[in-house]
């Protein structure tokens, strides 16, 4: 585990990979609860403790499961 500290020698190595660590885990909920998946609330709780966490290191501004949600379901056309 202490190896995994190295990665992140600046607060914003960390929140920079917690922050695009969230929409994988919005993927992740999704997939688990269309699978009718008891992980969904492990991967729940990951959602909430990656939150927190974000909000502890003084980000406020990430991207929240609606947000990811709507993003998700726009309908992609192609430029004219």
């Amino acid at each position: 585990m202490r190896s995994k500290t190295r990665d992140f020698r600046n607060l914003d190595k960390l929140t920079d990979y917690l922050q695009a660590r969230l929409p994988e885990l919005y993927e992740e909920y999704e997939r688990a609860l269309a699978d009718g998946s008891s992980d969904s609330d492990y991967v729940q709780g990951s959602i909430d403790t990656t939150q927190h966490y974000l909000l502890k290191c003084g980000v406020e501004d990430f991207m929240t499961q609606e947000q990811y949600l709507d993003i998700v379901a726009m309908e992609w056309r192609p430029a004219n």
